[in-house]
């Protein structure tokens, strides 16, 4: 009796065994191995095998193969963390004055903002930090939007619901905050508190550059 297997989709190779008596033999790939036992075989006159549903087929150069899906992460996945977040957001200056977007280095080293960036949640609006930009540890980082008088002005200010997120240099997001209508109106601001570590709340007065508020309770 000749043996011979089925390989499909150039990933799977599936045998069809028979068993007689005296020992058994896996064929696959036009080899067999003894293992002893029974004799595995297929005759040439089987019938093909048509039904492959309970295997999970992919080509041999898919991430997925192996029946291993692979998804890309959601867009809000979590922050991968660091020593510099997002501090301290103002999207609704009183005065006509510009928003801005505080962060602060809750870590023990001098952090080289090179390349890295912060953007709305509008990935087309990216405020990139000047070559040489740092922030030493316990340190206050200002970023304003237009009509920003300070070192570094982006070019597109916060909306009454929006998101700051940070990226470091090879495009990670490393922090952001989130916030909906209502939890950052005119004269207040979104940030941590304690600086640094707490959760997001509406602050009742804004602290660009400076220790952050005690929040607001019962919004």
């Amino acid at each position: 009796m000749a043996r011979r297997s089925i390989r499909v989709a150039s990933v799977l190779s599936i045998p069809v065994i028979t068993a007689t008596a005296g020992g058994f033999a896996c064929s696959s790939g036009g080899g067999t191995e003894d293992t002893g036992g029974l004799d595995a075989a297929i005759a040439d006159d089987a019938p093909a095998v048509t039904d492959f549903s309970p295997w999970d087929l992919h080509e041999p150069d898919d991430p997925g193969k192996d029946g291993v899906e692979v998804t890309d992460a959601p867009a809000d996945a979590p922050p991968a963390g660091g020593p510099v977040v997002v501090n301290e957001v103002v999207a609704s200056a009183v005065a006509s004055g510009p928003d801005w977007v505080e962060l602060y280095n809750k870590g023990s080293h001098i952090m080289d903002l090179t390349a890295w960036t912060i953007k709305d949640n509008q990935d087309g609006h990216v405020y990139p930090f000047p070559d040489g930009t740092k922030i030493a540890p316990g340190e206050f980082l200002v970023v304003e939007g237009p009509g920003g008088k300070g070192p570094y002005v982006s070019t597109y200010g916060f909306g009454k619901a929006d998101s700051a997120r940070l990226f470091n240099g090879t495009g990670v997001m490393v922090d952001a905050a989130t916030w909906l209508n209502g939890q950052a109106p005119a004269g207040t601001s979104w940030g941590r508190y304690p600086d640094g570590t707490g959760p997001f709340a509406t602050l009742p007065v804004p602290t660009k550059g400076k220790p952050n508020a005690k929040p607001i309770t019962g919004l």
